[in-house]
């Protein structure tokens, strides 16, 4: 249900939603690291911008590849080491029962897409689908709908790093989301907590929560005129757009790595200054020594002029 758009066509309704599978991002490795484990710099092969803004979120070092083609074309181009790392659903990897050095990821740290891992009986409204009801989950549906009612809220869209992931707890449903820059240099976060039957609108009361507290801001300043236009190579389009975006986004991430690196030396530059090392510091030392050394011999003087007062 990733894939699947929040307003479906009239006629048409999810009749059913089967158990739901790992909803989870993996990180793929010839290694098996983790995500604190990889090389500084390292290549990571993904076409998500929510994975890019999380991933960068954790590890501003890291190098984003877009990746196209399916499952088994990109873990060829990881065995063939044109990447270091691949970040892939852990349901495509088990539903297609590909072996995979695989990591998952905390999903209440790095969130899913609303819907990841959760399959969708589409039918007419007519009562024809009606035999497909039986293969419905009360449990993935809730987890679902409040995932899905986050992203039409939010106004999200594949082109933003929006996620969001509901966990079923007793008869409670708790839902984590999140809206982020494309640089994860900013992530904003959330969760609610309700009953599974008003999953809905803990999804519709999260996503409003969020862009009030600076989501709306990230979203406004991602979407930009001209991106909704539509062109007749749509596939080409989403992937030269998709290139173009990450290209643009690592430009911002250099700028601001080169930035925090200008602070770090500034930083040390300023600790030298005042260190003990230099010419400053030896001054200011040496002053403390003196300091120290006077008032040692002015406690000896009192206490011998205490003295002598006892003895006369």
């Amino acid at each position: 249900m990733k894939d699947l758009p929040v307003e479906l066509p009239e006629g048409l309704e999810v009749v059913a939603v089967p158990e739901r599978e790992d909803p989870r991002d993996v990180l793929v490795t010839r290694e098996g690291f983790a995500l604190r484990e990889l090389p500084e710099g390292a290549r990571v092969g993904t076409s998500s911008l929510r994975r890019m803004s999380l991933l960068w979120a954790e590890r501003y070092d890291l190098h984003m590849v877009p990746v196209r083609g399916n499952v088994e074309t990109r873990l060829g181009k990881l065995r063939a080491r044109q990447l270091e790392a691949l970040v892939l659903a852990a349901a495509g990897l088990r539903r297609l029962a590909l072996r995979a050095r695989a990591v998952p990821l905390d999903p209440r740290v790095f969130v899913p897409a609303p819907g990841q891992g959760a399959l969708a009986v589409e039918g007419r409204r007519d009562g024809s689908a009606e035999f497909a009801r039986c293969l419905d989950r009360p449990e993935s549906r809730a987890a679902v709908e409040a995932e899905r009612a986050f992203l039409a809220t939010a106004g999200g869209s594949c082109r933003t790093p929006i996620a969001a992931y509901a966990e079923v707890e007793g008869e409670d449903l708790v839902l984590r989301a999140l809206i982020a820059s494309l640089d994860g240099a900013r992530v904003v976060r959330g969760e609610n907590r309700g009953h599974l039957r008003d999953a809905r609108a803990l999804g519709e009361a999260l996503a409003e929560r969020l862009l009030h507290a600076g989501g709306r801001e990230i979203l406004d300043e991602i979407e930009r005129p001209g991106e909704t236009e539509e062109e007749e190579d749509g596939e080409d389009t989403e992937a030269r757009n998709t290139a173009q975006e990450t290209e643009r986004t690592e430009a911002r991430r250099q700028e601001g790595k080169k930035r925090s690196e200008t602070r770090e030396r500034s930083k040390a530059a300023r600790e030298s200054e005042h260190g003990e090392g230099s010419v400053g510091g030896r001054r200011r030392q040496s002053r403390r020594i003196k300091g120290s050394a006077r008032r040692s011999r002015q406690a000896g003087e009192a206490i011998a002029g205490g003295r002598r007062n006892r003895d006369g």
